[in-house]
């Protein structure tokens, strides 16, 4: 197990992935960029600008078959997705298939719909360094894009960084979740071995780009800026605009 940690990200028709894996690309060691089924051509097509970009050869891109596909549900029916998901392949199945695939001792998630900002994730690479040794995760906070002007506020409950070996994925996909593999215990904010980082919130589009996941109308207007990856080039912002 090498030190320094790698970027994890899983999509399945996410138009903004080049943003989110270009956000972090320059402060990770390595990439594990898998595709669970998409259909979605601005999709490829930002995996595919990705690899061709790969100068420093951090991606690794897989192709990964998942036997249901959440895409198809909202908040209102996630119980019935979850009771479909139980026995097949699906999404829990791939976060410790991406665990398993990971040589740096911490792993950081990185959603396809998650972009951060360069100060942002500058900081968590320096925390890197001193990360404490007796902990096993860490948070990080959110700003969740209702559109590209507006945010609602949402309470980061979930850690982002792991310690590689110490932990594997659980419970009922989507609503996965992170143990302690020594404990057994759940790893949120109300668990003890959870390390808070003072750092700049990272962008989540989660809202903007897939309605069905957040059925909230409680927003604000958004006075700061996008990250830098989206204004350097505005491609996929146009293109899902044009939708």
């Amino acid at each position: 197990m090498m030190s320094g940690f790698t970027a994890q990200v899983m999509v399945r028709n996410e138009p903004f992935v080049y943003y989110a894996v270009k956000s972090v690309y320059d402060f990770v060691d390595a990439i594990l960029l898998y595709d669970t089924g998409s259909n979605d051509g601005l999709t490829m097509e930002g995996i595919q600008l990705l690899i061709s970009e790969d100068t420093d050869k951090k991606i690794k891109f897989k192709a990964v078959s998942m036997d249901v596909d959440e895409t198809q549900y909202s908040l209102r029916t996630l119980r019935e997705y979850q009771i479909l998901s139980r026995g097949k392949r699906n999404k829990v199945d791939i976060r410790n298939e991406q665990i398993d695939d990971t040589d740096t001792e911490f792993f950081l998630l990185v959603d396809g719909d998650e972009v951060h900002y360069r100060d942002g994730i500058a900081g968590i690479a320096n925390y890197m360094n001193a990360f404490p040794a007796d902990k096993v995760c860490g948070i990080i906070p959110e700003i969740w894009f209702c559109d590209l002007t507006h945010t609602m506020n949402v309470y980061s409950r979930v850690g982002r960084i792991f310690r590689t070996n110490e932990v594997r994925t659980s419970g009922d996909s989507p609503d996965e979740r992170h143990v302690n593999k020594s404990t057994g215990k759940v790893l949120n904010r109300k668990s003890l071995e959870v390390v808070g980082l003072d750092v700049k919130p990272f962008a989540h589009f989660s809202p903007y780009l897939k309605p069905w996941r957040l059925e909230r109308t409680d927003s604000q207007e958004f006075k700061g800026t996008l990250p830098e990856v989206m204004i350097e080039n505005d491609y996929f912002i146009r293109k899902v605009e044009e939708r």
